[in-house]
C-alpha cells in the first residue's frame, strides 16, 4: 500500500425551488381551532365572531334568541338559557341550570345561573351550545351536567 492525498472541492450550488405563497385563517388558529374542529363535527350549535358582528348586538342574549331548542329568559335584568320544553327541573333541592365554560374552564358553581349579559358581545370571538349531553365534548361533561353546556370564547386580549 501506497497513498495518496487527493484534494476534493465542492462548490455551493443551489437549486431554485418554485415560489409558493402561503395562507391561513387566523380563526383557525390558537383556541378557535377546537371551536371550529368540533363545528366541523355538527354537534351543538355555533356562533361565531361574523355572526356577532353581522347583527351589532348589545347584549349576548339577543345572540341566543335564534339558537333552536333554547330559551332566553330574562328577569330583573338577569338573562339565563332554558334548554328543553319544561322548566328547569329540580334534582334534590338544586334546581339544573346550564353549565358554562369560559375559554374551557368552569365559570360559575354547579346549580348556579349564570347571567348571560355578564358577556358583551364584543368580547366574544364564539360560542357553543350543546342542548344536552348528546354531542357535548368529554372535557366538559360531568355528574352537574344535566340541563345543556354554553362555552363562550374570548377574544384575545378582551378577558379582564
Amino acid at each position: 500500500g501506497q497513498s495518496a492525498t487527493v484534494g476534493i472541492s465542492l462548490a455551493p450550488l443551489a437549486t431554485p425551488l418554485p415560489e409558493i405563497t402561503v395562507t391561513a385563517d387566523p380563526e383557525m388558529s390558537g383556541q378557535m381551532a377546537e371551536f371550529y374542529q368540533r363545528r366541523s363535527l355538527g354537534h351543538g350549535y355555533f356562533i361565531t365572531r361574523r355572526d356577532l358582528e353581522r347583527h351589532h348586538l348589545l347584549l349576548l342574549s339577543d345572540a341566543l334568541h335564534e339558537v333552536p331548542g333554547v330559551r332566553v329568559e330574562c328577569k330583573d335584568h338577569l338573562c339565563s338559557l332554558n334548554m328543553g320544553r319544561v322548566q328547569p327541573s329540580l334534582i334534590g333541592n338544586q334546581v339544573c341550570h346550564v353549565q358554562y365554560f369560559v375559554d374551557g374552564v368552569r365559570y360559575g358553581t354547579p346549580g348556579e345561573e349564570v347571567n348571560i349579559d355578564e358577556f358583551s358581545p364584543e368580547d366574544i370571538e364564539g360560542i357553543e351550545i350543546y342542548r344536552g349531553q348528546a354531542g357535548v365534548p368529554a372535557r366538559y361533561t360531568g355528574r352537574d351536567l344535566r340541563r345543556g353546556v354554553g362555552v363562550p370564547r374570548i377574544r384575545t386580549g378582551r378577558r379582564n
